[in-house]
């Protein structure tokens, strides 16, 4: 492990430090305030969901009544952190916080295929962190930054393949498996369809 470690560069070490704190941070940070703080009944209306997908797995429910209108992988996140960890605001607030440090890493990591510079994608991994949006919504149970976390790791996967002579349907199916999971988390993922193939029409 080691090994592994040092033989990573120092931006790459940087990054997973600052990815790892940042958890830690927010972990701290959730744990402080209820749902009341900002929008608070939008993390309730989801940790209800999560709460209701112990009882019923298959069908999104607030206590008695199916709720169909809401894309299920977040709220299913919700329910097996709620199963691990017990329900609390800390638990439903969980998934948000684990994917803001994976939209992180998975910056730098797109930053290195685009730039080919380990300095400049660090760069971008620690701009992206200190963002105020970030700063706000990657401790929060809701589903905005889960979509952005798939969305991101998407696209890194499908520019991976893109670039691969050999590989690439691996990492072309990963990506498409990525976009599905951002689409099940919040519909407007739908829309980067249409990013990735303009990309792909102006890179023919």
């Amino acid at each position: 492990m080691r090994t592994r470690w040092n033989a990573l560069s120092r931006q790459t070490q940087a990054v997973i430090g600052l990815a790892v704190a940042f958890v830690l941070f927010r972990t701290i940070v959730a744990s402080l305030s209820g749902f009341g703080f900002h929008q608070g009944w939008n993390e309730g209306h989801y940790a209800l969901l999560g709460s209701g997908f112990l009882d019923h797995p298959l069908v999104p429910r607030y206590g008695d009544q199916a709720v169909y209108s809401v894309p299920p992988l977040f709220p299913y996140t919700v329910s097996v952190s709620f199963l691990l960890f017990g329900e609390s605001v800390l638990a439903a607030r969980l998934p948000s916080i684990l994917a803001t440090g994976g939209l992180i890493l998975c910056t730098y990591e797109l930053g290195r295929e685009v730039f080919a510079d380990h300095s400049t994608a660090a760069i971008g991994a620690v701009i992206l962190a200190t963002l105020p949006y970030i700063q706000l919504y990657g401790g929060r149970a809701q589903t905005d930054i889960m979509m952005v976390f798939f969305i991101t790791a998407a696209i890194t996967s499908i520019l991976k393949g893109y670039r691969q002579e050999t590989g690439w349907l691996y990492w072309l199916a990963i990506g498409a498996a990525l976009f599905a999971a951002a689409v099940a988390t919040k519909q407007p993922a739908l829309g980067v369809a249409g990013v990735i193939f303009s990309w792909f029409l102006g890179n023919k």
